[in-house]
């Protein structure tokens, strides 16, 4: 985020006037070398849990939408929870090369499929009811969860399959199988598909994994939660380390280190008090301890919302940076959707967007109260710096 001012400040940092034009200079070489190795990904929606496989050959993280597919999302999460996929096998994977396709209802398959270990085959629970595509609004294209079933439409169990090319055959109408009800999609690969794919092209004999490829395990992906105590009260983030790795890490070592304790959050940006009008933002903006600015780490790479998929929306956790790869210690939490903050808005001159890595998951009412807090002309924001600011007492892993 870039202001008019003897230097500038972008998104919370200061540079000299005297390193500008060398970051200007480098701005349109950055963001045409860095476009074409954007590779988008959905976003995470609120009801899915996310899921890790792993596996010898990596992992697979699955996103479970238990709000679309309550029954079957759940019939999985239990057998998930159980511990029963430790141990277990992909048995099969089907290809061009194994797979003959029987058109028009029969086109070719592209799968992987997985179940629980077979030690435990006697463990599994009942058959359950399907939950037809017409019904959920899943459908079945590539990177799809969806469990497989015998002749009778209710009969899937433990085992799962995960699509690696569009199979609408599959869809509540198509005709794979001959009563059409189709099959249960229930996710969808969010990471690892090129797992998958590798999987998919191991030795067989038929259909069937010669030999089946183990999944070591199976478990739910809980993000670390940390809670900020401040002077206006108590603010809750989850942090996102599955899709926005390297921020988060970076953030959890300046927790972990206590450098938040004894910081600020000393900016607000509101229509009122902005800095600068040609794009406008609605944030918060907190920083270290200053008395420790020397302890700060190293600046990290920049994780664009073009790969990770995550977006600014209201609540999410974003990190301040100058050039692409120069963010640190600060974050701001958004207020709104603010998709000029995104990669390709035009909050930052370079288009490349700032990297979020996070969300508040309690005290949203808390960050609007700090959002409406005075602001004056004496802090380094100028009319959106906080005065005063508002003490950051704790920062702690919940």
């Amino acid at each position: 985020m870039r202001f008019a001012w003897s230097g500038s400040i972008e998104h919370g940092l200061l540079l000299p006037p005297s390193h500008l034009e060398v970051l200007r200079r480098a701005k349109a070489v950055v963001a045409a070398a860095l476009v074409a190795f954007a590779a988008p990904q959905a976003d995470q929606k609120p009801a899915e849990v996310l899921v890790r496989i792993e596996t010898a050959f990596g992992n697979i993280d699955l996103a479970i939408d238990t709000a679309r597919a309550p029954i079957t999302a759940g019939n999985f999460l239990k057998y998930v929870d159980g511990g029963f996929y430790d141990g277990g096998r992909f048995h099969r994977a089907t290809r061009a090369a194994n797979y003959t396709p029987n058109l028009p209802n029969r086109p070719l398959l592209e799968i992987i499929q997985g179940d629980i270990n077979p030690s435990r085959g006697r463990e599994r629970f009942a058959p359950i009811p399907l939950e037809r595509t017409s019904v959920t609004g899943l459908t079945h294209v590539v990177g799809t969860v969806s469990m497989p079933r015998g002749n009778q439409a209710d009969s899937a169990r433990s085992g799962f399959v995960i699509h690696l090319n569009d199979q609408p055959s599959l869809n509540h109408g198509g005709m794979r199988f001959d009563d059409g009800q189709g099959t249960a999609a229930f996710g969808r690969v969010v990471a690892g598909l090129h797992v998958a794919r590798a999987i998919q092209q191991q030795p067989v004999q038929g259909q069937s994994l010669a030999p089946a490829v183990e999944i070591r395990k199976a478990y739910r992906i809980r993000n670390p939660v940390v809670v900020f105590e401040t002077e206006k009260g108590t603010i809750e983030i989850e942090v996102d380390a599955m899709r926005a790795p390297n921020s988060a890490a970076n953030f959890l070592k300046y927790v972990d280190a206590k450098l938040y304790d004894g910081g600020t959050v000393n900016r607000a940006v509101r229509a009122d008090n902005t800095v600068r009008h040609d794009v406008k933002i609605e944030v918060i903006q907190f920083q270290i301890d200053r008395a420790r600015r020397r302890e700060q780490l190293a600046p990290i790479p920049l994780e664009r919302t073009s790969v990770t998929g995550l977006k600014h929306v209201d609540g999410v956790v974003s990190m301040a940076r100058s050039g692409p790869d120069t963010a640190r210690g600060s974050f701001s939490i958004v207020i709104g959707s603010q998709p000029e903050l995104d990669f390709g808005g035009r909050r930052h001159a370079d288009g490349q967007g700032f990297a979020v890595f996070g969300r508040v998951v309690s005290g949203m009412d808390v960050v609007r109260a700090i959002h409406g807090s005075p602001t004056g002309k004496s802090g380094p924001y100028g009319t959106e710096s906080l005065d005063p600011p508002i003490r950051i007492l704790s920062a702690r892993r919940r």
